[in-house]
């Protein structure tokens, strides 16, 4: 191969390098794959708990706390630092995301639901998962303050609001039993 010709061959070869897209890290995360991420990773950390797998709850607090994830300013009692304390380690210092994804865990009775707000921002991409340690989540609905359903769903919602106001996040349990459950807004 000629001179120019390698010289050609390298230019292309780092014009396609350069056109590539970089690699997907947890702060590049799509809001709807975060949101679904912590939400699977709070179910999945509660059923290591329930079963004293504590080296990989240990990896899904690690994980949780690297996502930012923190709960939510009524949700009550934070499993997380249980878990936390539970395996031994420390709290990572919090960098990253100053809204990160918040959660919140209960449990819903038999046939029964729940209704919270939450105001969302207009133009801001909105995002709520839900998950349950037992894979059964519970159905979630989102109505607008207008009466417009937004969403319904049996894992997740995901859109744009038009204006800033605030939403009823509904959570149904039609099974006959009681169900726990994480929900996650971002």
């Amino acid at each position: 191969m000629t001179r120019p010709a390698l010289a050609g061959l390298l230019a292309l070869l780092l014009a396609a390098c350069a056109a590539s897209e970089p690699p997907r890290t947890a702060a590049a995360e799509e809001p709807a794959a975060l949101a679904e991420t912590v939400a699977a990773l709070l179910a999945g950390a509660e059923a290591d708990a329930g079963a004293g797998r504590t080296s990989a709850l240990a990896r899904r607090v690690a994980r949780l706390e690297a996502l930012g994830a923190r709960p939510a300013q009524d949700a009550g009692e934070d499993p997380v630092a249980a878990w936390r304390a539970s395996t031994g380690s420390e709290a990572i210092p919090f960098r990253g995301r100053a809204l990160g994804p918040a959660y919140r865990r209960g449990t819903l009775a038999a046939d029964s639901e729940l209704e919270l707000t939450q105001t969302f921002l207009s133009g801001r991409r909105a995002v709520i998962a839900v998950s349950s340690p037992a894979g059964n989540a519970p159905a979630l609905r989102v109505v607008s303050a207008s009466g417009t359903t937004v969403c319904e769903s049996a894992a997740r919602c995901r859109w744009t609001p038009v204006f800033t106001e605030r939403y009823a996040i509904t959570l149904r349990n039609t099974s006959r039993q009681a169900r726990a459950y994480y929900l996650v807004v971002e």
